[in-house]
């Protein structure tokens, strides 16, 4: 999903409604993203690993926390009635690595790629 994770950095220092307008914005792709894949769903526990791909590197803690808008998205069908597991607790999702694809031609096209994989060996 086209998607920069600096915008929702806890190191971008935000006014309050301009971080709420990011944290929504960022929802509102990850849903667009998981509509279009056909609304998937799958049943606990999964593995979620995000590849994010920018051109310039950024702290790995700041990537995690950055992700949590699309986390929260993606996995709590019992809050907003979408995503692929019911919830974003430990019994339901479990946290794979994180990785960078640092390249200069993602400059201007950064992007977030989510892989979901079953956990119930299924």
């Amino acid at each position: 999903m086209p998607w920069d994770v600096a915008r929702t950095s806890p190191n971008r220092r935000l006014h309050p409604a301009e971080a709420r307008a990011e944290t929504r914005a960022a929802r509102g792709v990850a849903l667009l993203f998981y509509r279009q894949a056909g609304s998937p769903v799958m049943e606990a526990p999964v593995e979620v690993r995000y590849v994010v791909r920018r051109a310039r590197p950024m702290d790995d803690d700041n990537v995690i926390a950055a992700l949590k808008p699309i986390r929260d998205a993606l996995f709590n069908r019992n809050l907003n009635g979408e995503g692929i597991t019911f919830s974003d607790t430990p019994s339901h999702l479990v946290n794979g690595p994180v990785t960078f694809d640092i390249r200069p031609e993602y400059r201007h096209r950064e992007e977030v790629v989510v892989i979901v994989r079953s956990r119930t060996g299924g």
